[in-house]
């Protein structure tokens, strides 16, 4: 491994970093993948997964592309404030920022009515957005550093499970990112959970069980909308 934890591999740049503490040098290399416009392979606190530029078509195109994933289906988008959630669906409600405040960062994605267009029109497709703010640093500081929310989904084929390490990587999206970036296992193993929220009621759907416990999510909730 050379000097600055950066290893040349066919078809993709490959670094090693860690998760909590993350080497600036390196954060540097994504983002400058990420802008240009790339996609890269990063774990989370959940599971591997992929990131672009949330509002870039052709990054958008390119994540599909990878996973082989049809393009009306839609992606979470990767946030570090709970401003970006609430301007992004379009939403002003006191209830919300509330929930968003005691909710993230976790392991747990948001979905939310969209109440105004958006630019691309990808978007536009999708009655909700999904919302994620990792409870993970490297992924929140690529964000921070990008200056702007990205696109997040699981880093497998669609279809395929979820990797929860490098090792358990499709191949075939190995050589399709421009940017790998290796933090060993992850630490919870499972896809976060997707909860569907009635902004208006205050009344939820687990949409998918997973790393985030199902009844921390009722009595946090039950916190806001009393």
């Amino acid at each position: 491994m050379q000097e600055d934890n950066e290893m040349e591999m066919p078809g993709f740049n490959y670094f090693w970093i860690e998760p909590d503490n993350p080497d600036q040098h390196i954060l540097r290399k994504a983002v400058e993948c990420l802008n240009r416009p790339g996609v890269i392979l990063h774990a989370t606190e959940t599971v591997y997964g992929l990131a672009a530029h949330w509002d870039d078509e052709t990054a958008l195109q390119k994540v599909s592309h990878i996973k082989r994933r049809p393009p009306e289906q839609p992606y979470s988008i990767m946030i570090d404030d709970i401003e970006s959630a609430l301007t992004l669906s379009g939403w002003n409600s006191v209830e919300l920022r509330r929930l968003l405040e005691v909710l993230f960062p976790a392991p747990l994605t948001l979905l939310l009515p969209r109440k105004r267009p958006l630019e691309p029109d990808f978007w536009n497709q999708f009655p909700e957005i999904g919302f994620r703010m990792p409870a993970h640093t490297l992924s929140r500081e690529l964000v921070r550093q990008v200056g702007a929310p990205l696109i997040t989904t699981s880093a497998n084929l669609s279809g395929e499970a979820p990797p929860a390490s490098i090792a358990e990587v499709n191949r075939e999206i190995l050589t399709g990112v421009d940017c790998t970036l290796d933090s060993g296992v992850c630490e919870l193993k499972t896809p976060s959970t997707v909860v569907r929220i009635d902004v208006e009621s205050g009344n939820y759907t687990i949409l998918r069980p997973g790393a985030f416990p199902g009844q921390r999510l009722q009595e946090l909730i039950k916190s806001v909308w009393k």
